[in-house]
C-alpha cells in the first residue's frame, strides 16, 4: 500500500489505520495536534500497543497544560510498518497528528469527499 485512503465527513477528514495485529482503528485528522496518535485506553489495548513508557508534557487546544501517558505500538503505513508512540486520551474518539505526516503528501478534496495520504514524490 503506497496510499491510505480516507474520507471527508462534513468538517472532519477520517482514515481508518490497521495495527501490527490487524485491528483497524477510524481516527480523526487534527491538524492542531503535533503528535502522532491519540487514543483512548481501550483502544490501545485493543490494537496491543505496549505501556505506559512515558509522560509526556503536552498542551491543550485550550491554551492549559498537562501530563499524559504514552503508550508504544506498531501500525502499517503506506508501504511498511511504522513504530509509533500514542497519547493516552479519555476521549472515545481517537485522533491522528501532524507527527505521522512527515514526509508524505495530504490531498483532500471537500467536493468529492475523498482524502488521501500518499508516499512524497
Amino acid at each position: 500500500m503506497t496510499s491510505l485512503a480516507g474520507r471527508v465527513a462534513g468538517h472532519r477528514i477520517l482514515f481508518t489505520l490497521q495495527a501490527a495485529n490487524g485491528e483497524q482503528v477510524d481516527l480523526l485528522l487534527d491538524t492542531g495536534f503535533q503528535g502522532e496518535l491519540a487514543l483512548d485506553a481501550a483502544t490501545l489495548g485493543r490494537l496491543a500497543f505496549q505501556g505506559p513508557m512515558a509522560v509526556a508534557p503536552v498542551e491543550l487546544g485550550d491554551g492549559s497544560s498537562t501530563d499524559l501517558f504514552v503508550y508504544q505500538g506498531r501500525i502499517h503505513w503506506l508501504d511498511g510498518q511504522i513504530d509509533v508512540n500514542a497519547l493516552l486520551i479519555h476521549s472515545p474518539e481517537g485522533a491522528m497528528g501532524l507527527g505521522l505526516l512527515r514526509d508524505v503528501q495530504l490531498l483532500v478534496n471537500t467536493r468529492t469527499g475523498h482524502a488521501e495520504i500518499q508516499a512524497a514524490p
